[in-house]
This record gives C-alpha cells, sequence and structure tokens, in this order.
C-alpha cells in the first residue's frame, strides 16, 4: 500500500459535530430539446421567467441550455427535494419540449442551430449576451452546448472557528478560511480525476462533436463514438475542454497567487483575439481581446467563490472578502437518474472533499498542473483500466491502488460524518461504491453503456434514440409526480409562477435603469480594476 502523504488532523468532537452546518446547492444544465430530439429552436419561455434575473431557472451559454439552481442546504433530502421541484415545474411548462437527460448533447448539422442566449436590453444583459458571442467567436459553439452538475459546497462558521481553535492558527479567521478552501482545491486538482471514475456518465461522444481522434474510440452508430473503457468523455480532449487555455496556467497556491495570476489572464491581450477584434458592423464580437472576457471564461474543474455585493466583479469579491464556499464542475449528468444525481453520490462529495481537506496539500508547481491533465485524461478516456498507471506526489502506480489509498483516507471522513449526522449512510456509501472500485460493470458510466448497448429500437441511430426515450421518460416521472401529489404540485406551481413574474419585473426595472446611462460607459467601468 502506497502512503505518499499523511492526514493533516484528526477533526474534534465539536468540529464533527459542526459538519452538520455544511451546506451543499446544485446547479444542473440540460437542453431543451424536441420531441423528435433536435435542438429547441423556441426563446426562453416567458412562463419560465426571465433568465436573468430569476434565482432558480436561468439559461447558461444557449437559449436552448437550461439551468436550474437550488439555494444553499444543509439537508440532501431537502436539496434534492427543490431540485425535483423546480424539475417539474419546468416540464410543467414545457408541454411540447424535452429536457435532455444526458451530458452529451443532440443531434447538431451547424453550428448556427446553437443559439446564443440572451438576456433582454439592460446593460447587464447586453454584457451576459456579448460575453457569449464571444465564447461562440473564440472555440466554437458546439462545445458550449456540452451540459454538467455543478456542485457547491460551504463549511459553517462554527465549523472553522473549532478548526481554528483546533490548530491554534494567529491567522485573522477568514484569512484561514481561505487558504483551507484552497487546500481543498489543490488535493480536488490531484484526486478529481476520481469523481470522472465514479461518477462519470458520458462514456460517449457525438460525432459532429469531435475535434481529435482517439485511438481508444471506436464507432458506435452513425451519431456517435464510445470509448470502451471510457468513463467521462466529457471531462476528456474530446468534450468540454479548452486547448486555447492549456497555456494559461493560474495558480492555487494561496487566494493570492490565484487573484494575481488570473487577473493577469484578464489583462493581457490575446493575438487572436486581438486579430478578432471587438466590434464589427453588426455590433460587438467580444468583450475584450484580452486572454479571458471575464473570470468565468477560465475553465476550471473547481473555483473558490463569493458572493459579492450588486454588480461587483466575483475576482473583486473575492479579494475583498475571502472564499466563502467552492463551486465543482467535473460532474456529469447521470441519464439513468431523474434529476441526473443520486442521493449517494452527493454524499460521496461530502466525504471526498471533506478528505481533500483533511490530508496535506502541498503546493502545485507547473509539473503538476501537467500530470493533473494527463492522469484526468486517462481517466476520462480509459478509467476502466484500473491498472494504468498515475502519477500523484512525484509517484507513479497503478490507478486501483491509488483508488485504494485514497478511499482509506475516505473511510475516516465518512466516520466523522457518521459522528456527526447519526447512524452509517455515509460508510454505507463507501461499501457501495467500495464494490464500484472492485467491478467496474457497476460505474454509471459503464451502466450506460450496456443500456445502450442492449437498445435495438434503433440500431442506426441507439445513442440518440436512446437518449431521447430517456428524456421522454423522466418527463413522464415528474408528470406523474404532479399527479401523485397534487397539493404539492400546486404549492409548487404557484411558487414558481410568481418567481417568474417577479423575475420578469426585475428585468423590466433593470432596462429602465440602463436607459439612463451608456452601454459602453458600463462596461468600461465593469471591466477596470481600478
Amino acid at each position: 500500500m502506497i502512503n505518499p502523504i499523511q492526514r493533516r488532523f484528526r477533526l474534534t468532537t465539536d468540529a464533527i459535530d459542526a459538519l452538520t452546518g455544511m451546506k451543499r446547492g446544485i446547479e444542473k444544465e440540460s437542453l431543451r430539446v424536441t420531441p423528435q430530439g433536435t435542438l429547441a429552436q423556441t426563446l426562453h419561455p416567458l412562463k419560465l421567467g426571465a433568465a436573468l434575473t430569476h434565482p432558480s431557472i436561468t439559461t447558461d451559454f444557449s437559449e436552448s441550455l437550461l439551468e436550474l439552481i437550488t439555494g444553499p442546504h444543509t439537508s440532501i433530502d431537502s436539496l434534492i427535494e427543490e431540485l425535483y421541484d423546480i424539475h417539474q415545474y419546468v416540464y410543467e411548462v414545457l408541454t411540447d419540449e424535452l429536457l435532455w437527460v444526458n451530458s452529451m448533447p443532440c443531434a447538431i448539422q451547424r453550428e448556427e442551430e446553437i443559439p446564443i442566449a440572451t438576456y433582454g436590453s439592460s446593460h447587464l444583459g447586453q454584457l451576459k449576451h456579448i460575453y457569449r458571442h464571444g465564447l461562440a467567436n473564440r472555440y466554437g459553439r458546439r462545445m458550449q452546448a456540452i451540459a454538467g452538475i455543478h456542485f457547491n459546497l460551504s463549511y459553517s462558521d462554527v465549523f472553522w472557528q473549532c478548526l481554528h481553535r483546533q490548530q491554534a492558527s494567529s491567522q485573522p479567521l477568514q484569512q484561514f478560511i481561505s487558504e483551507n478552501y484552497f487546500n481543498i482545491i489543490r488535493n480536488f486538482q490531484r484526486f478529481s480525476w476520481i469523481l470522472a471514475y465514479f461518477l462519470g456518465a458520458s462514456p460517449f461522444v457525438p460525432k459532429h462533436l469531435m475535434s481529435c481522434e482517439l485511438p481508444e474510440l471506436d464507432c458506435f452508430d452513425q451519431d456517435a463514438c464510445v470509448g470502451k473503457t471510457a468513463t467521462s468523455l466529457r471531462l476528456s480532449d474530446t468534450g468540454y475542454n479548452n486547448r486555447a487555455q492549456n497555456k494559461l496556467t493560474v495558480c492555487y497556491n494561496t487566494l493570492p497567487t490565484y487573484l494575481a495570476t488570473l487577473k493577469k489572464a484578464l489583462q493581457t491581450p490575446h493575438p487572436e483575439f486581438q486579430a478578432l477584434g471587438i466590434t464589427d458592423s453588426e455590433g460587438y464580437k467580444q468583450l475584450n481581446d484580452r486572454f479571458l472576457q471575464i473570470e468565468n471564461e477560465y475553465y476550471s474543474p473547481i473555483r473558490p467563490k463569493r458572493i459579492g455585493q450588486k454588480g461587483e466583479r466575483p475576482l473583486i469579491a473575492l479579494e475583498q472578502y475571502g472564499v466563502e464556499y467552492i463551486e465543482v464542475r467535473t460532474i456529469d449528468l447521470n441519464p439513468l437518474e431523474p434529476i441526473g444525481i443520486d442521493k449517494a453520490s452527493i454524499q460521496f462529495l461530502d466525504i471526498f472533499l471533506l478528505t481533500c481537506l483533511s490530508i496535506e496539500s502541498p503546493l502545485l508547481n507547473s509539473a503538476d498542473f501537467t500530470t493533473i491533465r494527463a492522469n484526468m485524461q486517462a481517466v476520462a478516456v480509459n478509467g476502466c483500466d484500473v491498472t494504468q498507471p498515475l502519477s500523484i506526489f512525484g509517484k507513479t502506480t497503478s490507478q486501483n491502488l491509488w483508488l485504494e489509498w485514497f478511499f482509506a483516507q475516505m473511510q475516516e471522513s465518512a466516520i466523522d460524518l457518521d459522528q456527526a449526522y447519526g447512524g452509517q449512510a455515509y460508510s454505507n456509501v463507501m461499501g457501495q461504491f467500495h464494490s464500484r472500485l472492485l467491478n467496474t460493470e457497476l460505474l454509471p458510466s459503464q451502466q450506460l453503456k450496456a443500456a445502450l448497448e442492449h437498445h435495438t429500437d434503433s440500431t442506426e441511430h441507439r445513442f440518440l434514440d436512446f437518449t431521447r426515450k430517456q428524456s421522454e421518460q423522466t418527463k413522464a416521472f415528474f408528470q406523474k409526480r404532479k399527479q401523485q401529489f397534487p397539493q404539492k404540485a400546486r404549492e409548487v406551481s404557484e411558487k414558481f409562477s410568481q418567481l417568474a413574474k417577479e423575475s420578469i419585473a426585475k428585468q423590466q426595472a433593470l432596462e429602465k435603469q440602463s436607459k439612463e446611462s451608456e452601454f459602453s460607459t458600463y462596461l468600461a467601468d465593469y471591466l477596470a480594476f481600478d
């Protein structure tokens, strides 16, 4: 058994008890499609509200790419319940459309078929729309149609205070908190391939999405290729991968170095983007010609986050107030789950992230980033070959030995979480996931692959036909749920109908306010760091 590093600490009883104050939230993306399984060309439905200002239902890159957002929850059950409710209302509104249940998109013949999201005439709405035009012009639209789940997590102030006392830290509390979130982030970077292995559910890739030929992929049908041992092609070089940013290194060693390197990318012109130009006769082509237009353009599997003041840039909020929570961005939609994720997976994420906090987290160097990318590519494309070598902490050994070592660390975190919440739920989840370690056929990626291989309704279009029918079944599930619980359904409908009306009113107020100044002035002020 390898033992490259040690645990940094064992939690005290007070700190363990404070784990129950941990908050989680989910942001889940899904494409709107027609009953035939083609990308919807309709505008964001008015009954869903204004995508610019709705707290729970918005759009991502495309007008057809919904993003469903929960609030923060201390209870996993209430988190899941809210996500179920949001889905139920969306399906109530989408009478003639479906939500595509796979991370990989439906059939798209031309890039122009992917409509860029619109947000009205306010300054903020224009900024968001132009930013997306910039993404399209820089990287193309197809990659932006890939969907996923973002998992947000924060620990309570009480937990951090307990840990601060336990370690007898002389740092100001918020500095201590930010430093420890970056400890999580660095270890997450090293071990995020574990999530690709256990939660990956995209072993197929549409042929229209493939930007490179991989020897590990085989032709599956007329529309898709499959990786026989792949877990998450979404996380591979053929998926949501930005090669233009591979030369860009953002430092995750401390909050100051993270801010400095990200700010440099936001202020440094990029030759290709300079050649593209900022405007033409039709309007803005991008917000600016920098390496990154805004912070969100930098693709990272995990982000430090802070909710800022109204209109405040994320980077400025982080600089002013420190890290508040982290956003995990490596989770595929599981087409076999109604909301794309199940309770056990969320509990696994709890254990995984607590382990990333608890073990030693050495600083990263440029060589580490190279191996981090190589490890993720290897597991995303070939993760079911658990004998393949991976390099971490300067040591190279087989994937299964790294999994066993990290699992041993996770077992201790599971025990702490069981002590906090009572019962054996987290230890039971570890047992469930360990069986997936021993038998790759139990992985979501392989279960999905088996389901498609047995789908014989349309042999030439199995990937698209299976996903369309699974999308139909998911819609039927929520329609049945609405019928089973009519009182609850009325409450959900009334709640989200009201939120929709309020969001439209808020957007209209922003548009009225924006008439008082020029957009160019607003944009210059927003992009400035002074």
